[in-house]
């Protein structure tokens, strides 16, 4: 899904709970502590069980996986944890202090219903003074199933779903909502990031001829697919979508919203996976945007999906970081090299005004001129395997932001050896009239989980792989991840929703660990 899932709300309040992490015998302690459900109560899954009636050649995104949203739902001073689940049940799990969560969901009336459950925010929609819950929903054709929840919060820890009342009630593909003011004008609007159903038409493209010279249209049915633009007026939400001049016809996996060029105004970038390059619609200031990514950017990513803009060499500029598919140990990655993005191919792309696009991640430092350099190879960030959500934060209180990087799909649809001699095999019979087992279909796709990233950031425009120095985590199918301080002791711990396991709740240690000298 996330791909990258907003944590918004994060809390510095030092608390004087302490808990104790033992370390494994003859091990030392972590930077971060992966915690046992024993410890924190939290036993939330998000397990994708595919029927006849939804699996992944039905719904390509089905494997992205949930968000994962943090923040203090009745003001007690201690961050709360809301998961999404893609065919389940989502869960709210109350903070009780010293790490321990107790689910609510079914007492607050916030199961996120029927429906793919995708992106999920947490913000004070209607100012007063408490948190509410967005959730965004794609995959299924029926509308109804696709419609989108905001659940007000009614101030006792239960909950209203009130998106219709609020003109949120919309049905778009959607996999995440983004809400800032983009007018300034004093309340929150909000942004989906959308994408088209039918995924075999990730570019459909015709040449057509234009006073005498030939010109190349793309496909712009939008009903559903353009992302979408919402003005908050007077706590009424109104699409805004075509007269802020935003109708596109993309990808979308997520977008990040920062003032790209230095004029005080909210702009957003959107990473788009396929053939679709990303966006930087800049804020005109008048109630609309203009794309323009080729002002600022001279490559992106190819498959880009989650995305994150923070200010990681502490220059006052804010940088842009996307990731991609590219996978970094050799042997995985010749199994699973899925551009083949050949020198006639890349031509053709750019013939089609598809942009400079290379397969891995990119990250993006600007420059204080209007202008980006692209260092991901030299900061060593350029691999990460199939990614969803980059989140930047200062980990270790060192003054420098590191970065995490959540990996993992459910199967490996794009394993070479599968796609050339078992799903061949299985089409061609497909063809020719005969049946086919999807349960033996799916278990002949391989499944290999894979550890996410931690990267330490060495104050040089280079980040350390601190992935085994930092956690002792398995590999995983994670998608969305969120930080905030869950126990209040001044260090940032860390939350990640899984595919088919159980979501990782990391405690860090930073206080624990650090020197008896040190300012905490």
């Amino acid at each position: 899904m996330t791909k990258r899932i907003n944590c918004l709300f994060i809390f510095f309040i030092m608390g004087f709970a302490f808990l104790t992490v033992q370390a494994q015998q003859g091990s030392a302690v972590k930077q971060f502590a992966l915690l046992p459900e024993s410890i924190t109560g939290v036993g939330f899954r998000n397990d994708i069980r595919e029927t006849a009636a939804m699996f992944f050649y039905m719904y390509e995104n089905l494997y992205n996986g949930g968000g994962v949203s943090i923040g203090d739902i009745n003001n007690d001073g201690l961050p709360d944890i809301y998961f999404t689940s893609t065919l389940g049940s989502n869960k709210l799990y109350l903070n009780l202090g010293n790490f321990t969560f107790k689910d609510i969901t079914e007492e607050a009336g916030v199961n996120g219903g029927d429906g793919i459950k995708t992106g999920v925010s947490m913000v004070d929609i209607n100012q007063d003074g408490y948190l509410d819950i967005f959730i965004c929903k794609s995959g299924f054709k029926d509308p109804n199933l696709r419609k989108k929840i905001l659940y007000i919060n009614n101030g006792n820890s239960t909950f209203t779903n009130r998106a219709a009342e609020y003109g949120l009630e919309e049905s778009s593909f959607t996999m995440q909502a983004y809400f800032f003011d983009y007018d300034m004008d004093g309340d929150k609007d909000v942004y989906f990031v959308n994408h088209p159903f039918d995924f075999s038409k990730s570019m459909t493209v015709q040449a057509t001829t234009v006073n005498g010279k030939e010109v190349y249209i793309q496909d712009t049915n939008t009903v559903y697919v353009s992302d979408r633009l919402f003005e908050n007026r007077s706590g009424k939400f109104t699409d805004v979508t075509k007269k802020a001049g935003l109708i596109n016809h993309t990808f979308g996996l997520s977008a990040s919203i920062a003032d790209i060029n230095g004029d005080g105004w909210p702009d957003i970038y959107t990473a788009n996976d396929f053939n679709k390059p990303d966006y930087i619609y800049i804020n005109n200031r008048n109630g609309s945007f203009t794309e323009k990514l080729t002002a600022y950017i001279n490559h992106v990513s190819f498959s880009a999906m989650g995305s994150d803009i923070s200010d990681f060499n502490n220059d006052g500029h804010e940088d842009i970081f996307v990731v991609d598919m590219a996978v970094e140990d050799p042997v995985r990655q010749k199994q699973l090299f899925a551009v083949n993005q050949n020198y006639d191919k890349f031509n053709l792309m750019l013939k089609f005004g598809l942009y400079y696009q290379y397969p891995r991640n990119t990250l993006q430092l600007n420059n204080g001129n209007g202008t980006y350099s692209e260092i991901a190879n030299f900061a060593g960030t350029a691999e990460t395997d199939w990614s969803w959500a980059p989140l930047f934060a200062d980990f270790d209180n060192d003054g420098w932001k590191d970065l995490y990087v959540t990996n993992g799909l459910k199967r490996d649809i794009t394993d070479w050896d599968y796609k050339v001699f078992v799903l061949d095999s299985i089409m061609n019979s497909m063809n020719r009239g005969k049946a086919v087992d999807l349960n033996t279909w799916l278990k002949s796709i391989p499944t290999v989980p894979v550890k996410n990233y931690f990267y330490h950031n060495n104050g040089t425009l280079k980040f350390d792989n601190y992935t085994d120095v930092w956690t002792d985590a398995p590999p995983s199918f994670s998608s969305g991840a969120a930080y905030a301080d869950l126990d209040n002791d001044g260090d940032l711990d860390l939350v990640v929703n899984n595919v088919d396991g159980p979501a990782f709740m990391f405690k860090n240690n930073s206080r624990e660990l650090a020197p008896a000298s040190s300012n905490f």
